[in-house]
């Protein structure tokens, strides 16, 4: 019995030691440990002062950044390599980082090359540009491969943070008001770095973007300015929803229904723009009055439907259309488009969405 009692007290104080260490976490990084984390970074001799500087945090309860400075001997580059805390479920955990590319980036600022129409803002080592036109854009893309050059030269794993903003009338005339999420594309950020120079994708990155405002809102003045290499790009990649006709069967038997893919319409986050609609309609043999962006049609009751960019409610934050001037707020908010589903409640038009990678693999699988 007391050989039991014993072994009770003995597991007793081994859990008691295992949750406080769950409470506790690791401990912070050794020396040893920053070593090796700075020779992983494959910058070539480097000096590390042995004596971590205490970066207390932001209150008593939180625990304390332990920091080392390095000293790059090539470069003459100072930065810092921090054990960084976090608290979690299991605890304080710590983790090494590194400002060496801040650093970098700080020691390359005199050297960068100047443009009118780049803007490189010190204080957070970050490129900021806009565009109007795909000339425009592949132009400041060239620019910004310029300024990153300078950097990659000395460390290939290099990388800036850049900002961009696509100017449209369409679209930049939602700016700074309650519509802005509506329409108006917010500044898209990205990164240059060693692999989206060499295979351009940091420019692909900003066409595809382009190509999203003309094609979802049929800007004529973008679509005039894309390729037919362009518009396959966008159509294959991997989130643009092709429209899919059902001319014949049902939703429910979609593999041995007949279908058609549009070869121009798209939609996106599950709904189909108003100006989508607009083309949609008209395709599908409908008397459609008006413009892409302000148009009436009348529903399978024969109640007349006006949809237009200019119907939205700042009290409601949504869109809406009118059915015999009733306001019929649209089921996704914040978006001036319509559901499949509505569309074939107000319309009796089938249609469903899916990727061209979706299609193929349906295909590909005999599930088509």
């Amino acid at each position: 019995m007391a050989l039991k009692h014993r072994i009770i007290r003995v597991i007793t104080k081994l859990s008691i030691i295992v949750f406080l260490l769950f409470l506790t976490g690791c401990g912070h990084s050794s020396l040893k440990d920053v070593y090796e984390y700075v020779n992983g970074m494959n910058l070539g001799l480097c000096i590390v002062n042995p004596v971590h500087n205490v970066l207390e945090g932001p209150d008593e309860h939180s625990p304390d950044d332990w920091s080392w400075s390095v000293y790059q001997v090539s470069t003459g580059i100072k930065f810092n390599v921090v054990d960084n805390a976090t608290i979690s479920i299991l605890g304080v955990q710590y983790s090494l980082r590194n400002d060496y590319n801040e650093c970098l980036l700080d020691s390359c600022e005199d050297e960068f090359p100047q443009y009118d129409d780049i803007y490189y803002d010190k204080a957070t080592n970050e490129i900021s540009f806009s565009f109007g036109n795909k000339k425009e854009l592949r132009s400041r893309c060239d620019e910004i491969y310029d300024i990153y050059s300078v950097a990659h030269k000395k460390y290939k794993d290099a990388y800036i943070r850049v900002s961009c903003r696509m100017e449209n009338p369409f679209t930049d005339k939602y700016k700074d008001t309650y519509q802005q999420g509506f329409v108006y594309k917010d500044d898209l950020d990205y990164s240059v770095n060693e692999k989206h120079m060499e295979d351009d994708s940091f420019y692909k990155f900003f066409l595809m973007e382009y190509c999203d405002i003309g094609l979802n809102y049929r800007l004529d003045d973008v679509l005039s300015d894309l390729t037919d290499e362009d518009i396959e790009m966008y159509m294959n990649r991997g989130y643009t929803h092709r429209i899919i006709y059902i001319l014949d069967g049902s939703k429910d038997d979609l593999k041995n229904a007949k279908k058609e893919v549009d070869p121009e319409l798209v939609g996106h986050s599950g709904i189909i723009e108003y100006a989508n609609l607009y083309y949609l309609l008209r395709k599908q043999g409908l008397d459609v009055e008006g413009t892409k962006d302000d148009f009436n049609v009348r529903n399978l009751n024969g109640d007349i439907c006006e949809f237009s960019y200019d119907f939205s409610d700042e009290t409601e934050e949504s869109s809406y259309y009118l059915i015999n001037g009733e306001k019929i707020y649209t089921r996704r908010e914040r978006y001036f488009g319509l559901y499949e589903m509505e569309i074939e409640e107000l319309f009796g038009i089938n249609t469903y969405f899916l990727t061209n990678d979706q299609i193929e693999h349906k295909k590909k699988y005999d599930n088509w």
